[in-house]
């Protein structure tokens, strides 16, 4: 199916709806209080199945990007060519490496290392996590 960015699945659910009212969650363990992603039941680190949700810092680094010149998805065919940053956000200690557009646009060297914002977006009928370059 195109034209559908996000397809939840009961242990992602929760990150989607916070990111409908722009509002940034991670999941941690209650019982180590470690961060993971992708969201699951146990936690892969002390395998107890207690995931708690938290808010996340709005800020990160850029530890990886690329641009895009094909669609993936029909959906974001008017957006090629489409820069993708992988993202860090701070107070995860690495855990929490996000996706998302990056703007306004720069050479792929010049973004590595940058310190960026999270800001929501809608697109292909969902709000995803977006970075705006802070400096």
């Amino acid at each position: 199916m195109t034209g559908v960015a996000v397809r939840p699945d009961p242990d992602s659910q929760y990150f989607w709806d916070a990111a409908a009212s722009d509002t940034l969650v991670g999941q941690a363990c209650a019982v180590c209080s470690r961060f993971r992603l992708p969201p699951r039941e146990h936690c892969p680190d002390c395998h107890a199945a207690a995931p708690l949700w938290r808010p996340l810092d709005r800020r990160g680094t850029v530890m990886g990007a690329v641009v895009l010149h094909r669609p993936f998805d029909e959906a974001f065919a008017d957006l090629i060519p489409l820069m993708i940053a992988h993202v860090e956000i701070d107070g995860t200690d690495g855990r929490m490496v996000l996706i998302g557009n990056l703007a306004p646009a720069i050479p792929v060297d010049q973004a590595i290392g940058r310190r960026v914002a999270v800001t929501f977006a809608e697109w292909a009928g969902a709000r995803l996590p977006s970075f705006i370059l802070e400096d």
